[in-house]
């Protein structure tokens, strides 16, 4: 958790007092995190920061995301593809299935 505060994500508010696109406090061992394009708008260091405190997470994991670099990086072994109906994807299938 250290590592997630030396992101700046601030443990000190609830999820509702933060709008989309803030730092989300997080409680000491989360049980989920539900993110939303998380490495979007950061540097390569802070995406290896971020994807190592992702790595140490013992929860449930719930990313949308288009960079499949990211994705795959803390070992995402779950792939759901929302393409007008929601289906689950081996996680070789995805870039297949991202192309046509």
């Amino acid at each position: 958790m250290a590592l997630l505060a030396s992101l700046g994500l601030g443990l000190d508010r609830t999820v509702g007092e933060v709008s989309g696109g803030g730092s989300v406090p997080l409680p000491a061992r989360p049980r989920a995190l539900l993110l939303d394009e998380p490495a979007r708008h950061l540097d390569r260091a802070s995406v290896r920061q971020l994807t190592s405190a992702l790595t140490e997470c013992r929860g449930a994991l719930l990313v949308a995301a288009h960079d499949l670099e990211f994705l795959r990086s803390p070992g995402i072994t779950r792939w759901l593809l929302l393409d007008g109906e929601l289906r689950e994807l081996a996680a070789g299938e995805v870039e297949e299935a991202l192309k046509g």
